[in-house]
């Protein structure tokens, strides 16, 4: 059904019909959410959160402000959606009734519960929680509500500032692949070439101090050896491979 119907014309009998169904449908909502409101708004809710972080239907982009509604729903949603409704062709098709983003944040008391498990939902959980709040991240709008808990799995919570600081703070000894995620964190906030942070740059972070406290070396020596290893890498994916060597011809004789 075309819900731009909502506010164009109908051309003909079965369009009319939709306009009418849009309307009762629209006016179901409305009803919905006044219902909602005259009990004093959601006292408990629970849910998930999406691939595109949106809770319950409020995709992307949603209003803060949206309430009930009728409403289509982006791709992401459309791919988790799709083995609950017989594939994509279906699910793509589907409009959706959902509660909005100020339906359930209208009480100030409501118990807000989010359960996200698995590092695909790292990404959506960092930017809900650390993010100012922001239309693109719609599960950000919990952070108004102080009662308001996320119950995620570590994966789901990799990418969380606090518990990376907690997790690196705990290890007797940091892997290099850690000191080189801190440092190169650190050189893309502070918008510096990794040579050119300081000592004062490592101070001001709360990671950043940890690796100082690991480092047994001058630390513009650790930040040169990240340069180098960097450069290295890059300049590995742009050598040629010498077509010469004999693993490299029996791969070509295999591959045609």
């Amino acid at each position: 059904m075309d819900i731009s119907l909502r506010t164009s014309y109908p051309k003909n009998a079965l369009e009319k019909r939709q306009k009418q169904i849009i309307e009762s449908i629209d006016q179901f909502c409305t009803n919905y959410e006044k219902r909602i409101r005259e009990l004093g708004g959601i006292g408990f809710f629970l849910g998930g959160i999406g691939p595109d972080g949106h809770i319950a239907f409020n995709v992307q982009g949603s209003d803060h402000f949206s309430t009930t509604r009728l409403t289509p729903t982006n791709y992401e949603t459309q791919a988790a959606a799709a083995s609950d409704l017989g594939g994509i062709e279906n699910s793509r098709n589907r409009l959706v009734i959902t509660i909005g983003l100020q339906t359930i944040t209208y009480n100030p008391d409501t118990t807000a519960i989010i359960i996200a498990a698995g590092e695909a939902k790292a990404r959506m959980i960092r930017q809900a929680i650390q993010s100012e709040m922001n239309n693109y991240f719609p599960a950000s709008v919990l952070q108004k509500l102080p009662n308001a808990s996320f119950y995620i799995t570590k994966g789901a919570a990799k990418l969380l500032d606090e518990r990376f600081l907690n997790s690196i703070s705990n290890q007797e000894t940091l892997k290099p692949q850690i000191i080189q995620q801190v440092i190169t964190d650190l050189a893309l906030a502070k918008n510096k070439k990794l040579t050119e942070l300081t000592r004062d740059d490592f101070d001001q972070s709360p990671a950043g101090k940890v690796i100082l406290n690991h480092l047994s070396e001058n630390i513009d020596n650790v930040l040169k050896a990240e340069e180098q290893d960097y450069i290295q890498r890059i300049n590995c994916t742009l050598d040629i491979p010498n077509l010469d060597k004999p693993e490299l011809k029996k791969l070509d004789r295999i591959t045609g």
